[in-house]
């Protein structure tokens, strides 16, 4: 009789190719919406680089010093390795962006069948808000 559509390697591949392609944009996407975005370095960028660039784990008690400290770690540790330059400054947030690409994967396999999850990141990622906040 005829082929039937689990035969073809597409279909038994097909979510490792959505998952391959969700992975693809998410890089291009936060690496072009983040290092190729028009108006360079904005204030609050300036502020946090040379806020981390001084960054010590002495304790203090500023809510604020707690809370940030993560990225302030992060980001001092791109200074550190890559200089001061747009990347570099850039870096963390691309990569606490892509971490959340990852967390949002697992919640929506969790919540929805495979299918549903691929689709939904697709959407997710393209989303003007996602790229904004990461």
């Amino acid at each position: 009789m005829g082929k039937q559509i689990t035969d073809y390697l597409l279909y038994r591949r097909r979510y490792l190719l959505g998952y391959t392609i969700i992975g693809i944009l998410v890089i291009s996407l936060l690496l072009l919406a983040g290092l190729l975005a028009p108006g360079g370095i904005n204030q609050n960028e300036i502020q946090s680089t040379v806020s981390s660039s001084a960054v010590t784990l002495s304790p203090s008690f500023d809510p604020l010093s707690i809370v940030n400290i993560p990225y302030k770690i992060l980001q001092h540790t791109s200074l550190f390795l890559f200089g001061l330059s747009d990347f570099s400054i850039k870096l963390p947030s691309l990569i606490l962006g892509a971490i959340s690409v990852l967390g949002m994967l697992i919640l929506f396999k969790t919540w929805f069948s495979r299918n549903v999850a691929v689709i939904t990141m697709a959407i997710v990622i393209t989303t003007g808000v996602f790229l904004f906040m990461s």
